[in-house]
């Protein structure tokens, strides 16, 4: 077995999925979304380890949630716990992430006043 050299740079994208999963424990998911929004290696290096989202309380009034709800679905399709509380979330919201990600086991919809009982039954 080859000895470790510290003094070379590693990169990210030859590391194993478990090693990557566990370096972004200690980074804020938001620092990952920011460098796979600028960095297309960085976002396929970091797709599987990004499994919990939380957006609770940004604005999502003005803009279109749906586009952004498509992009998070092709970039991290095995998000497991996503926080969209106080986002403006509605039914058609509710239902476009049911249907997108599967993987998904925890969904935070607080304060989300256009959800009604129908997101519930397309949640069950």
């Amino acid at each position: 077995m080859a000895a470790f050299d510290d003094t070379q740079p590693v990169q990210l994208d030859t590391l194993q999925p478990d090693t990557v999963s566990a370096i972004a424990e200690f980074i804020p998911t938001a620092s990952i979304l920011t460098l796979a929004a600028v960095s297309k290696q960085t976002a396929r290096t970091f797709e599987h380890a990004v499994l919990r989202l939380a957006l609770s309380k940004v604005s999502l009034r003005t803009a279109a949630l749906r586009p952004a709800l498509q992009g998070l679905c092709r970039r991290y399709p095995g998000l497991t716990d996503l926080e969209l509380s106080h986002s403006g979330a509605t039914d058609a919201d509710v239902a476009f992430i049911a249907g997108s990600f599967h993987q998904l086991t925890r969904l935070s919809l607080e304060g989300c006043d256009a959800i009604s009982d129908a997101s519930a039954a397309v949640l069950a």
